[in-house]
């Protein structure tokens, strides 16, 4: 959440002349409802249910860039099914990066507390800090993993996202 995923995998697409598509807005375009109401309506349990619905319904015309929500691949299913669909990158960026790219952002469900409020200040970084921790484990089992530094480099990830496909060949 926050890594630049949708912003760097479009740029990724363009740069290759392939389709780009996000898991996220497969399911609100299917379901038609945000990820917001799905979440207060069905609980993030559903939402995890649909998104492994939909990650198996994604039959893509090969090649293309697949967003995939934060926590798509946090789970053994999801996980062993993208690796062997193609190539699974994570886009690794700091969690200052991230804590300035959602810093009061009432469209991310799991940045409400359980009172429904935006978390905020230190309450946000905690909760960022220990959600990546916890993702962590995941994350690492991608084929690759690409540093992000700085807040404005998706150009520049794109191009090394696009050098290490080359050299992977």
């Amino acid at each position: 959440m926050g890594a630049g995923k949708s912003t760097i995998g479009k740029k990724l697409a363009e740069m290759r002349s392939i389709p780009f598509y996000d898991l996220d807005e497969l399911i609100e375009r299917k379901e038609q409802r945000s990820i917001t109401e799905i979440f207060e309506m069905k609980g993030e349990s559903h939402f995890r249910d649909l998104e492994k619905q939909y990650l198996g319904l994604a039959q893509l015309k090969k090649p293309a860039v697949l967003a995939l929500g934060g926590g798509t691949i946090c789970n053994d299913t999801n996980l062993r099914f993208v690796k062997k669909s193609g190539i699974l990158i994570f886009i690794k960026p700091t969690i200052d990066i991230i804590l300035q790219r959602l810093k009061g952002n009432p469209d991310r469900p799991l940045l409400r507390d359980e009172r429904g409020n935006v978390r905020k200040g230190e309450n946000l970084r905690s909760f960022i800090t220990n959600l990546y921790n916890k993702r962590l484990k995941w994350y690492s089992k991608a084929h690759y993993i690409v540093d992000v530094t700085s807040e404005d480099e998706a150009d520049l990830i794109a191009m090394e996202i696009v050098k290490l496909l080359s050299n992977s060949n």
